[in-house]
């Protein structure tokens, strides 16, 4: 099978990039868009050539899944990790995770360099990461980053260039993704809700403020209401509540079960066996399926968890958009909870385009790229022994996950029906924000105005127009965000035809 036009159009904009002495580049595309297939045809035609070429990933799960898609496609490719069976470090092509490169990069860069390095979600770096492309620029070897969302701060600092020329609402509509049905609390509240210093909220405390960022409804009725039967990946508030809603589920009679990093690794790999197979209808977790977790069969997602993260929002979005037609997918269900889709967006929204070089306001609102990690080293409280998971080895002291999360009376409604759910009140509230929003940027009254009628889908009333300004929320100010891009892109159309 061939590589489609935009795929083609990637790779040649790749190409002219390295002619322009832009080594450190950074391919933007959907998830579902067929980056690993790009990186293929590169990486091919640098084996033709005579070069070596490296392919990174960010874990063995993914790096297994990559060596079955390259022996797939004819590549013989040998793998850097412990102990793994295809480890044959003179073959030309070699996949590795970024773990296992860490201890043995500078030996390898030393006996076997590459001559081209592919990253695989490259908004997640790590030191080693760094260290490469250090290396890399320093000896003229090109590098490509591959991700859905490079949104991390300082991310243009190292990638030099980005490259995109597909979104997903253009996918969408040319047929290479489903286009998906949302459902959402009619006016989500994120009041009093406290920020980690990544700048998202703090995972286990969400659990203990929900009585102000609640989920809004039932997850498991409204589950058998809008996406009964369906594979479903549900992501939840902490380990404790994912548990919980599997057991929920459980109880209504659906196989479900949970997922989190503390678990043993052919433990973690039965569970997605078992989900792929059909045999399991919901997997419960907190991110660990939001990134690099391909289902194509999967064809709803709940989000019962909030998130600030544009990185971690489309993530979790992604995994519910892959065109599956064996079992006649012809679009997916995202049931929102937490009100994600109004403050961060919808999959066909437009995304930032260009790279944060760290000056100005950050394109995500997370200061750090990498997701929450469910399996961290800690000290444990009685021994103090560190280790990870939650069962001390050496004294016994198992670890309390807080339990308990909220959950507001409250009926999901689909999204472009809002304007038929929010009621006056909410209405002028909104219209309040907005205009803060407006006399703020010294921008005049009637923006708010049009800026409401293009949340609402309805032009403002007149009794509104007495509307005091009210201090614009999260929601309204990440919403205004995306207005002003689409604004800004529609302007430039005009301008330039």
């Amino acid at each position: 099978m061939g590589l489609r036009n935009y795929q083609k159009t990637q790779m040649s904009m790749l190409r002219q990039g390295v002619a322009a002495k832009n080594l450190v580049q950074m391919l933007m595309s959907p998830t579902g868009s067929g980056k690993t297939e790009v990186a293929k045809a590169i990486i091919k035609g640098a084996h033709a050539k005579g070069k070596r070429a490296w392919f990174i990933v960010d874990g063995v799960k993914l790096l297994d899944q990559t060596l079955t898609r390259f022996m797939a496609d004819g590549i013989t490719a040998g793998a850097i990790q412990s102990d793994h069976p295809c480890t044959d470090h003179s073959l030309p092509i070699q996949v590795a995770t970024i773990q296992s490169l860490r201890p043995r990069l500078q030996s390898m860069l030393a006996h076997r360099p590459p001559q081209l390095v592919v990253i695989d979600e490259a908004h997640v770096l790590h030191q080693a990461h760094i260290e490469l492309i250090n290396w890399c620029e320093a000896n003229g070897v090109p590098v490509i980053g591959l991700s859905a969302t490079p949104f991390r701060r300082g991310l243009g600092l190292i990638f030099k260039r980005l490259v995109t020329c597909i979104t997903t609402k253009e996918l969408t509509e040319q047929g290479f993704l489903v286009p998906t049905e949302c459902y959402v609390p009619s006016v989500p509240s994120l009041k009093g809700v406290k920020t980690a210093a990544n700048g998202d909220w703090i995972e286990d405390e969400l659990a203990e403020v929900m009585g102000d960022a609640q989920i809004v409804g039932d997850v498991v009725s409204h589950w058998k209401e809008l996406g009964e039967n369906r594979q479903t990946l549900v992501f939840a508030c902490n380990v404790a509540h994912s548990k919980q809603l599997a057991e929920a589920f459980f109880n209504a009679g659906v196989m479900a079960a949970h997922i989190d990093g503390y678990m043993d690794g052919d433990e973690q790999d039965e569970i997605i066996r078992l989900y792929k197979a059909g045999k399991i209808k919901v997997l419960c977790s907190v991110a660990m399926v939001a990134k690099g977790f391909d289902d194509p069969a999967t064809s709803c997602i709940v989000l019962a968890r909030p998130t600030k993260s544009l990185m971690l929002h489309y993530q979790m979005l992604g995994r519910v958009l892959r065109l599956c037609p064996e079992i006649g997918k012809k679009f997916g269900i995202i049931i929102d909870h937490a009100g994600n889709l109004l403050r961060n967006g919808k999959p066909t929204d437009d995304l930032p385009d260009r790279l944060d070089t760290g000056e100005g306001d950050p394109i995500d609102r997370r200061k750090q790229d990498q997701q929450p990690e469910e399996k961290k080293e800690r000290a444990c409280p009685q021994c103090k022994f560190m280790y990870s998971g939650l069962l001390c080895p050496k004294c016994g002291h198992e670890v309390q996950i807080k339990e308990g999360v909220a959950v507001a009376n409250g009926k999901l409604v689909k999204l472009e029906d809002r304007k038929t759910v929010i009621g006056p009140n909410n209405k002028q509230r909104i219209y309040g924000e907005l205009l803060q929003y407006a006399r703020s940027k010294n921008k005049k009254d009637a923006w708010a105005q049009y800026a409401y009628q293009a949340f609402m889908g309805e032009p403002i009333k007149r009794e509104f127009l007495s509307v005091q300004p009210v201090p614009t929320t999260p929601e309204i100010s990440q919403w205004v965000k995306g207005y002003n891009v689409r604004r800004a892109k529609s302007k430039g159309r005009e301008r330039f035809g």
